[in-house]
């Protein structure tokens, strides 16, 4: 574990399969997501990997089909961070597993990923157990280059369930998670039952220690704080004065936090640092690999309640269920934990001195002008979306979507000076000019006319614009994702053959059936019919590909039968009419293996 800048890991490193497994179950959880770093966990969830920003169509859909049925990505309502231009058509596809957290106070701030994997059907994976992996990090799905701070930890099944172990800890987590899921993955609800008998690989103890406001297994995180240990170490990049000032008992505390965050403290909190060590991040904008802030929660304690905290938790009041308002948090807690020393040498000063991107913190005065004001006033208005319930609906016979705020009463307590608006996500990516729609408490409905069925989507624009300064949040919500299920299957159809239109398909099907690799082109097909190498025909497939290798792939991830039929119902008259005759009588005697051999 280190905060060199040099010595960095990728999230989506932890999320892709074990080489000869496959995603069978999971669950993610952030409190932001930008669509594009959604797309990339989704192609590592499947073991897929592609350029930034070249990820074909084809490809996403049917990496969605594949994870959707089996995963789900828990967000803080409000938490989508989409451009107010919109984004991606395809990404209208993720509101099928997306799922937003309504909070009444308080926002939904995890960081935590419970994935199952199951091996491959393949001779040399024969036998071979699930396997588990927990994530515990401070990070969100987005670009950001800040500084984090995550452990993953692996584990397998063991013959009973264990009730105070790190598995049980999951499993509970993973089951209010799956309680709010209005359209719930059957996946998803086989991993919560097996958690318990998970037994993860870790030196000494780990439990995953998280708080929910009104559940009453999820106690405030602050029981987790020792009282007064004898030496801690705490980067949080957010900080308040309650739980500062509780940290600062200790005899001996280095903090690590953000200028701003250090300034805003009041005086008698600074009173209590005076004592001990504060340093703040270095600006590193522009150079090297970092370009951001700092953003881990690290907190390590020496002393008889010694141990280790880290995840989503900020020094805060909120953070650690310390004062009325509480967050839904999670922390990863090992004891005996990290040794103190280490931790220190790691991530603050070693025998050369303070690290090169810390320096010793130095007051400075608060100022503040009319664009600082402006911004702190959007701020607020960040912790009230966290709270709208949102409804849509899709009317086919009129073509109409109609979004409507269930709690427009929460809008009255927008500030002045604000003006807010909503817009469907679809219809902002085309363009639409008609798309924002200003609301209110007394107008908290919008209506849509002419909207296509590959338009429609749980995804909602709010824009929240100042109207002195011209500035504005677009905040992401969601609607219920049981609104729109009569739909859903019907779009996500047209988005596909909308995508297939697009490709050569004997390049295709040669992808899915693992023939060729992940990053092999799609190729473009002639759809005019004048072209030469369509007047010709493609080779034959059997040529490319051998019937051995359709069998391996089929039954390595059955997923894979369901992504070609798909195929060729689009191109059925295009492809090999040798492969068309095989295709008919495999997938007919499959079908009845996988019938007869059960779940």
């Amino acid at each position: 574990m280190k905060l060199d800048p040099e010595q960095r890991q990728n999230l989506l490193d932890w999320l892709g399969p074990p080489p000869g497994y496959r995603l069978e179950a999971g669950v993610g959880t952030a409190f932001s997501a930008e669509l594009d770093v959604v797309t990339a966990a989704v192609l590592a969830l499947v073991g897929e990997d592609h350029e930034p920003g070249a990820v074909p169509a084809v490809s996403l859909a049917y990496a969605v089909e594949r994870v959707g049925r089996r995963f789900r990505l828990f967000i803080n309502q409000g938490g989508l961070l989409i451009p107010a231009e919109g984004g991606q058509r395809m990404a209208t596809l993720f509101d099928g597993f997306v799922r937003p957290v309504v909070l009444a106070s308080g926002a939904f701030h995890p960081k935590v990923w419970v994935l199952r994997f199951r091996a491959r059907e393949s001779p040399e994976m024969h036998g071979a157990p699930d396997r588990f992996r927990l994530i515990c990090s401070s990070r969100n799905l987005t670009d950001s280059k800040c500084w984090e701070l995550g452990a993953m930890l692996e584990g397998t099944l063991g013959a009973i369930p264990l009730a105070d172990s790190l598995g049980s800890d999951a499993a509970a987590f993973v089951r209010q998670l799956h309680k709010g899921d209005d359209a719930p993955s059957p996946s998803v609800r086989e991993l919560v039952e097996v958690l318990p008998r998970v037994r993860f690989e870790v030196e000494g103890t780990a439990r995953l220690r998280w708080q929910w406001p009104g559940v009453a297994r999820a106690r405030p995180l602050k029981d987790e704080l020792p009282e007064a240990p004898s030496r801690a170490l705490v980067l949080s990049p957010f900080l308040r004065a309650p739980l500062v000032t509780r940290l600062a008992q200790a005899d001996h505390l280095t903090l690590v936090s953000t200028q701003r965050e250090l300034d805003a403290l009041p005086e008698a909190t600074h009173t209590a640092l005076k004592r001990h060590a504060v340093y703040v991040l270095e600006d590193l904008a522009g150079e090297g690999p970092l370009s951001g802030d700092l953003h881990a929660k690290f907190y390590a304690f020496e002393g008889e309640e010694g141990g280790t905290l880290l995840g989503s938790a900020n020094a805060t009041g909120p953070g650690w269920g310390e004062g009325p308002l509480a967050n839904v948090e999670a922390m990863l807690h090992l004891q005996p934990g990290l040794p103190f020393a280490k931790a220190l040498r790691d991530l603050v000063e070693d025998k050369k001195g303070v690290h090169p991107w810390l320096h010793e913190y130095e007051r400075r005065e608060v100022e503040e002008d009319a664009e600082a004001k402006a911004e702190r006033l959007l701020d607020t208005v960040g912790r009230l979306v966290s709270s709208l319930q949102l409804r849509a609906a899709f009317d086919a016979g009129t073509r109409q979507v109609t979004l409507r705020l269930l709690n427009p009463e929460r809008l009255a307590q927008v500030p002045g000076g604000l003006q807010l608006a909503l817009a469907p996500y679809a219809l902002v990516s085309t363009g639409r000019a008609s798309a924002w729609v200003e609301i209110t408490p007394e107008w908290p409905e919008a209506a849509y006319p002419d909207v296509e069925l590959t338009q429609v989507c749980a995804f909602v624009l709010f824009r929240v614009k100042h109207t002195d300064s011209g500035g504005e949040r677009v905040f992401g919500l969601q609607a219920a994702a049981a609104d729109l299920v009569a739909v859903r299957e019907g779009r996500d159809a047209a988005l596909l053959q909308q995508a297939l239109t697009s490709v050569e398909p004997s390049a295709l099907l040669l992808r899915l059936l693992g023939r060729a690799s992940s990053g092999v082109s799609l190729g473009t097909r002639d759809v005019t019919g004048s072209g030469a190498a369509e007047r010709a025909g493609p080779p034959p497939l059997f040529e490319r590909m051998s019937v051995e290798r359709v069998l391996e792939a089929c039954t390595e991830d059955p997923g894979r039968v369901v992504e070609v039929e798909a195929c060729l119902r689009t191109f059925g008259p295009l492809i090999d009419p040798a492969f068309l005759r095989f295709w008919e009588d495999f997938s007919k005697a499959f079908r009845d293996y996988r019938r007869e051999a059960g779940p």
